[in-house]
């Protein structure tokens, strides 16, 4: 054979997202976008959005619609997929009142007939923190505040009070 002829699929692509993570606020929004290159129609694909499992999954459009039926139930209600752009391969998942358990890994997916790709982003729990100094009864007094997301998805808030007494040099 004097030469081979690579055919291209025309459905092929790959998916992009952030490079960074996506800070998240405790009852706050989050947005995760991701995009088709090149770019591309993907209003008539199924896009997906999961964790660590393709079933169940955080949202769903497919066939045109979104589509709740699997839904993880946790996320029910709380999601919406932003397709103003979708028609150049471009959307992103708008996630409402954050909670712990949203903290990490997700899978952007876009699937065209057999052909799918897919992307990671991470969504990341900022830390609030907050702290005031002054002074009372001639003590000095130090206030501090965090909120911090724990591994068994609860919020905690911590107040620390610290006196300190002033030293006089005599």
């Amino acid at each position: 054979m004097a030469g081979s002829i690579l055919l291209m699929n025309s459905s092929q692509f790959t998916v992009f997202g952030p490079e960074h993570p996506i800070p998240a606020s405790l009852s706050g929004e989050a947005i995760l976008s991701c995009r088709l290159s090149p770019s591309m129609n993907a209003e008539k694909m199924e896009v997906r959005w999961i964790r660590s499992q393709i079933s169940p999954f955080v949202h769903l459009y497919k066939n045109g619609q979104d589509q709740d039926g699997e839904q993880i139930p946790e996320y029910q209600g709380r999601t919406e997929l932003l397709k103003d752009d979708i028609a150049n391969g471009r959307v992103s998942l708008r996630i409402r009142d954050i909670r712990p358990s949203d903290d990490g890994q997700y899978k952007c997916f876009f699937q065209s007939g057999a052909f799918y790709e897919e992307s990671l982003l991470e969504l990341q729990m900022a830390v609030r923190r907050q702290l005031s100094l002054g002074k009372a009864n001639s003590h000095y007094c130090l206030t501090a505040s965090f909120s911090k997301v724990s591994e068994i998805q609860t919020h905690t808030q911590t107040v620390l009070k610290i006196v300190v007494t002033p030293w006089r040099l005599g």
